[in-house]
This record gives structure tokens, C-alpha cells and sequence, in this order.
């Protein structure tokens, strides 16, 4: 079931950044904005999203190029960081133990 869906080609914010350098990141997180999000019941935790591998291609003179692949056999701390923070609708709080390597895959875990 589909919550919410943004087309890059409706968004103004990709339209604004799509030439400005940008960086990749995941997470796991709990807004208070029911119609963006769903509602959110305690209940269901924890929760966990597993992330096989990420790939990063290069786009110039339309073509892509791959750029690097990481399979999460080990955290890259000098690719990705862990977050320790928190913002105004996130009715969750980002810790570094809750994002783990298990079994090649990346673990983004959402607890109590």
C-alpha cells in the first residue's frame, strides 16, 4: 500500500538540487505527520529495514557510470555515518547501535 508518492518530475525540490552536489542516506524513523507517513503504533516494534547493497552511478553526457557498490560486508565509516540526533515531526531518535552490518547487509533498526 502506497502512503505517499513524490515524482521527481512534480517535485520542486529535486528540481532545485538536481545539479547541486548531494550525498546518500537511510534511515529508519517515525514522523508525526499521519497523512505523509501513516499512522504509527507503538506496538509494532521493533521494526528493521535491511539493505542488501547500494549502488552509485555517475550520469554524464547520458550515460551512466558505476561509480562504487557497497555490499555491507563491514561499515564503511568513511563512506556512511551513524546519526545521533533528531528533528521537530520525527517521533523517533537516530542512534549509531541501531544501524548494524548482520550477516552482509545493512540493519537500520527502529526501537524502543
Amino acid at each position: 500500500m502506497t502512503i505517499h508518492q513524490e515524482l521527481a518530475s512534480q517535485s520542486l525540490q529535486v528540481q532545485n538540487m538536481r545539479d547541486t552536489p548531494q550525498s546518500y542516506r537511510m534511515n529508519l524513523w517515525v514522523a508525526d505527520s499521519i497523512d505523509w507517513a501513516g499512522r504509527f503504533n507503538i506496538d509494532n516494534l521493533p521494526l528493521e529495514q535491511t539493505i542488501d547493497w547500494i549502488e552509485y552511478y555517475a550520469y554524464d553526457n547520458g550515460e551512466f557510470t558505476l561509480e562504487w557498490r557497497d555490499d555491507f560486508t563491514y561499515f564503511d565509516s568513511n563512506r556512511w555515518g551513524k546519526g545521533d540526533w533528531s528533528f521537530t515531526e520525527n517521533l523517533a531518535t537516530f542512534r549509531p547501535e541501531n544501524a548494524v552490518i548482520v550477516d552482509d547487509a545493512l540493519v537500520l533498526r527502529l526501537t524502543r
